[in-house]
């Protein structure tokens, strides 16, 4: 494709700097027609457990590069670790060959160590390149966020029972049900997280007729989307049932074909409420999770206010 210098010189200011098509065909968009990058590329970060939760969205017709993505903090005393990095989809472009990107929106879980006083906020820079399909690329970019930090760690979790662990076996779920144990040597029971560490959970209600529930998940490590439930006691409120996206396909023994999620998984509760109800009620969440690596969880039951 080949794009004339006066084309090129009535580009916007930060248009000038852009890398034109890698890759892309056909004729050259009219620079007018390309939004600012602030306008493609929109960024928010939470704190979840021990985790920075970053969320890219991204304006149809755009994506991102997976390997031009990059998460630092600005913070004295703290420091991030490698992110969680969800699967995204293949591409090949002329300058940077075989590449991974992301489209649409996804979620980076980064872990956060904090060293003596705990700041109350973060400052975090993300660094991000990205591209339309219509023929531009935009230059390496950093852009710097702030986080609020809470107090203590965010883990959520008051009472309820927690499941322990199933023992030396292969990946089984139900309740404890234990085949024949797998070829080659198990792993040791100590070389499993506990499943706290393994499923970090968290839930929280902005919206009056909403539960928002999150689960950040160490790597190698999955949970099942059809062990996931919720229940209250509560006279007040009636509950909806959990709305969780797609997951990835899994067969295994028990449960047969399913859906599992990997490292982060976001869902949320309708919630319906009679007229005038106030104060907090108690939900009750409940899930399973394995680890890849040889064993699976019983099912664990959060009750959080």
């Amino acid at each position: 494709m080949r794009f004339s210098m006066a084309a090129f010189s009535n580009l916007p200011r930060w248009a000038a700097l852009l890398t034109l098509l890698l890759g892309a065909a056909g004729p050259a968009a009219a620079a007018d027609d390309f939004l600012p990058p602030e306008q493609v590329f929109h960024h928010s970060a939470r704190i979840v457990g021990d985790n920075v939760v970053v969320t890219w969205r991204i304006v149809p017709g755009h994506y991102l590069y997976k390997h031009r993505l990059g998460f630092e903090s600005a913070t004295p005393g703290t420091r991030l670790g490698t992110p969680g990095w969800p699967k995204g989809e293949n591409h090949n472009d002329e300058f940077f060959g075989d590449q991974e990107i992301y489209r649409g929106s996804a979620e980076f879980p980064v872990p956060l160590e904090v060293t003596g006083a705990r700041p109350q906020k973060l400052d975090l820079r993300l660094k991000f390149q990205g591209c339309a399909d219509a023929g531009l690329c935009y230059p390496p970019t950093t852009w710097t966020t702030s986080v609020a930090l809470p107090a203590t760690s965010n883990d959520a979790g008051s009472g309820g029972s927690v499941g322990g662990l199933l023992g030396q076996s292969a990946p089984r779920a139900g309740g404890g049900l234990l085949g024949p144990e797998p070829a080659g040597q198990p792993a040791a029971q100590d070389d499993f997280l506990p499943p706290d560490e393994a499923f970090r959970f968290t839930a929280v209600m902005t919206r009056p007729d909403t539960v928002e529930l999150t689960w950040v998940i160490a790597e190698d490590y999955y949970l099942y989307k059809h062990r996931v439930s919720v229940a209250t006691d509560s006279q007040t409120v009636q509950l909806g049932a959990p709305l969780l996206p797609h997951g990835k396909a899994h067969t295994d023994e028990f449960f047969g074909d399913s859906e599992v999620y990997y490292e982060l998984l976001e869902g949320t509760v309708p919630v319906a409420r009679a007229a005038g109800s106030t104060g907090t009620f108690d939900l009750k969440v409940t899930y399973q999770g394995c680890a890849n690596a040889g064993l699976c969880y019983l099912p664990i039951t959060k009750t959080v206010a």
